[in-house]
């Protein structure tokens, strides 16, 4: 059986610039507990999607330079022309003159033409991007959030505890609903029936 090519579009934890940014990041938010390591590793993947998008759109623009030129090209013949042509001759016409007119073009004018030419698949790509960018802000506010929420949790647990050592062990803590009565299988042992013991004496009235 052949082994499999690698697609980093669908298995990008394969990728060594993925695996170098997991460990900056993992670094950084520092989880604590494994769903604070699911989230980051939520974080970790969104913001590598985020930058991928990044680059496919750098590439989009590289390789359909040519055609933003053709387009300027194709722009200039129309306005020079007094006659109607069809996009067959401009198109013609265009290929024969963009080495000619390359050096006199206006680079905004192309980096323009570039950009319109893949406006729809640019438009695709930012939005795949904002959604992850959405989602890596989502998963750290949650991290935010669960770490202030068992922070809080642990405060109280200690206050409780350290009121506690403080009075002596006298009074112990609220606990069942705030009875300070000890249970047995959450029956209170002043409810527990007597039993009678080998010395005489029943198993609630230990003196």
């Amino acid at each position: 059986m052949r082994d499999q090519v690698w697609d980093p579009v669908r298995d990008p934890v394969r990728d060594p610039v993925y695996r170098r940014m997991r460990r900056a990041l993992i670094r950084e938010i520092d989880p604590r507990d494994p769903i604070e390591w699911i989230l980051a590793d939520e974080c970790v993947l969104s913001q590598y999607q985020v930058m991928r998008c990044g680059r496919w759109q750098i590439a989009l623009l590289q390789f359909s330079e040519r055609e933003g030129m053709k387009r300027v090209v194709k722009a200039r013949l129309r306005a020079r022309s007094t006659e109607s042509q069809s996009e067959q001759d401009l198109d013609w016409r265009a290929a024969r003159l963009m080495p000619k007119w390359r050096g006199t073009m206006n680079r905004d004018a192309i980096d323009v033409e570039t950009f319109l030419s893949r406006r729809a698949d640019m438009d695709s790509v930012q939005r795949r991007q904002l959604s992850y960018q959405r989602r890596r802000d989502a998963a750290l506010r949650q991290i935010h959030q669960w770490r202030s929420r068992r922070d809080k949790q642990l405060a109280q647990t200690s206050g409780v505890l350290t009121g506690a050592l403080k009075n002596g062990g006298s009074s112990a803590p609220e606990v069942n609903g705030g009875s300070s009565t000890p249970e047995v299988n959450g029956v209170p042992t002043e409810d527990l029936p007597s039993t009678p013991l080998r010395n005489g004496h029943s198993s609630t009235d230990c003196r």
